[in-house]
């Protein structure tokens, strides 16, 4: 694209160097709003790693506590128990689960 013969070089250059360096700010802004989601999302999603690291912990800690204090079995076991689960909500245990 060429520019007319009277078109002062200096405004020009100065208007597309405004240009670019905003576009540069846009699209990086963008970058930084996906990369932010992104990293929101992975560490809300807890991997099944992440369980089992914490899994003998809690086995411990609710062992540890006396029936009075202890929560009923069906909030424990449905857990580790995916059978338990289904049986809990009247589903067959081969129904794909929503992660909440």
């Amino acid at each position: 694209m060429g520019t007319a013969p009277d078109t002062i070089l200096t405004a020009w250059l100065y208007q597309v160097t405004r240009r670019t360096a905003i576009d540069v700010i846009r699209s990086e802004a963008r970058r930084q709003l996906r990369e932010q989601i992104a990293t929101e999302m992975n560490a809300m999603n807890a991997t099944t790693n992440d369980w089992t690291h914490i899994e003998p912990l809690l086995d411990e800690a609710m062992h540890a506590l006396d029936e009075t204090t202890a929560p009923p079995s069906c909030c424990v076991t449905s857990r580790t128990n995916p059978s338990a689960k289904s049986a809990q909500l009247s589903a067959h245990p081969t129904t794909p689960r929503k992660n909440a």
